[in-house]
C-alpha cells in the first residue's frame, strides 16, 4: 500500500546525531556542538527519545538565524541593557559586564558576552552575535572591553553637554584658534575631580598619565583640536548618566565658575 507522511514527523536522537556529524555546510567544533545538543535535549523533554521536526527547526533557526528579533539587533540589545540599569544609568553597565566576565580580565570573549546575554533573557544566534559583537569590537582586538561596550551604548552627547566642553575648550584655547597644545591641557587640567579619583578607583598620577596618552596618538603632533576634545569628552560622559553630575566634573576640572551650562 502507499505509505503515509505523518503530519508530525520526528527524528531520534540518534538520527539527529548522526545528521549533525554529515553536515559539513554546518561546521561546529565540540563546543558548540554539545550546548546545541543540549538545546535540542530541552526541546524534546526529560526522557524523550524523539523530536519534533518543527521543534527541531525552532532551535536551528535560534542557532543560526532565520528567527531572531525584528529590527536592529544593536538597538534591540542597547535597549534591554538601559532598562536592566535601572535608575543608575549606564553607572550600572559596569556591574553587568562584570557579571558576563567570567575570567576577570575585564573584557568579554564573543562567547562571553554571547552567554551574559543569555542570561540577562535575551538568547541570540550566530548571526546575531557575529553582527553585535563587530559593532562593540571597536579595535578588531577579538575581545570586547568594558570601555568598548561603553562606547556603543553611550549615543549621542546633550547639546547640554555639548556646550559644556566647548567652555572648557574656551578656557584652554586661549588664542581662539581651534586647537591647543597636550601641554596646554596639563597645566589646567586638575585630575582630582576626574569621576575615577572620586570613587577611589584610580591613582592620580595614573588619569594624568591616561589623560596625555589620550591625546598622544595618531601623527603624535601634540596637538588637540575641538573635535578631539569633544571625542574624549564623549567617552568620559559615556558612564556618567546625570547632566548634572557631568556639569559638576566640567566645571570643577576646568576651574570654571557658575551653575547651569
Amino acid at each position: 500500500g502507499a505509505s503515509q507522511v505523518s503530519s508530525s514527523p520526528t527524528l531520534t536522537t540518534a538520527q539527529f546525531m548522526t545528521a549533525l556529524k554529515k553536515a559539513s555546510a554546518v561546521p561546529l567544533n565540540v563546543k558548540d556542538a554539545a550546548e546545541l545538543c543540549d538545546s535540542v535535549i530541552q526541546v524534546m523533554g526529560k526522557g524523550s527519545t524523539m523530536i519534533k521536526v518543527e521543534d527541531l527547526h525552532g532551535v536551528l533557526s535560534m542557532r543560526f538565524g532565520g528567527g531572531g528579533h525584528g529590527g536592529s539587533i544593536i538597538e534591540v540589545v542597547k535597549a534591554k541593557m538601559l532598562k536592566r540599569a535601572g535608575s543608575d544609568g549606564l553607572r550600572a553597565v559596569g556591574r553587568v559586564m562584570k557579571m558576563m566576565d567570567d575570567d576577570g580580565s575585564r573584557t568579554l570573549t564573543k562567547q562571553e558576552l554571547k552567554n551574559g546575554l543569555t542570561d540577562w533573557g535575551l538568547p541570540l544566534n550566530i548571526k546575531e552575535v557575529d553582527s553585535l559583537f563587530a559593532f562593540f569590537d571597536r579595535d578588531n582586538s577579538g575581545t570586547v572591553s568594558f570601555d568598548e561596550f561603553l562606547k556603543g551604548l553611550r549615543g549621542p552627547m546633550s547639546d547640554r553637554r555639548k556646550k559644556l566642553v566647548n567652555l572648557a575648550f574656551d578656557v584652554v584655547d586661549k588664542t581662539g584658534d581651534g586647537s591647543v597644545t597636550v601641554d596646554d591641557l596639563k597645566d589646567v587640567y586638575d585630575v582630582s575631580q576626574h569621576p575615577g579619583i572620586i570613587d577611589g578607583s584610580v591613582r592620580e598620577e595614573e588619569v594624568l598619565s591616561h589623560f596625555v596618552d589620550m591625546w598622544d596618538q595618531g601623527d603624535k603632533d601634540g596637538v588637540v583640536t575641538r573635535d578631539e576634545f569633544m571625542e574624549y569628552y564623549a567617552d568620559v560622559g559615556a558612564s556618567i548618566d546625570g547632566d548634572e553630575y557631568f556639569e559638576l566634573m566640567i566645571r570643577n576640572a576646568w576651574h570654571i565658575a557658575g551653575g547651569e551650562g
